[in-house]
């Protein structure tokens, strides 16, 4: 993989991360045709497709944490794939409990703009997923 594929990765999340410390939405950085496949996840587990679907997922997550980031540890290429291993780091609005948890994101951009994120609750069923282990 290119140093550029993963200074776009990089770039991607800290753009989301800039944008969620000051508490608001980056539309720009996604396709039209978003899809964020959350099915995997413990908690609320659904598929959201479109601008206005994802929109209103990130801002349910902002509407219940107080603080929230997502910070890439690695980057790896599957095809025209990429996986990021990250840690989702947050604080509770109502609890105040601070919550980090290590995920793996499947990402797929088109015309530099996020078209899929895959989450995934285990690294290597990501990895595996896109083909990386058997």
């Amino acid at each position: 993989m290119s140093q550029e594929d993963v200074e776009a990765v990089r770039h991607y999340y800290a753009t989301v991360n800039a944008a969620l410390s000051e508490r608001v939405v980056h539309v720009d950085l996604w396709d039209p045709d978003i899809e964020m496949d959350m099915s995997r996840r413990l908690l609320d587990p659904q598929v959201f497709r479109g601008i206005d679907e994802v929109r209103g997922f990130i801002e349910d997550i902002l509407a219940d944490s107080e603080a929230y980031e997502v910070v890439p540890e690695e980057v790896l290429e599957a095809g025209e794939k990429l996986v990021a291993m990250v840690v989702v780091r947050g604080t509770g609005a109502l609890s105040g409990a601070a919550v980090e948890v290590p995920v793996a994101h499947v990402l797929t951009f088109r015309g530099g703009k996020l078209l899929r994120l895959e989450y995934y609750g285990d690294r290597e069923e990501a990895l595996r997923a896109v083909g990386l282990t058997g």
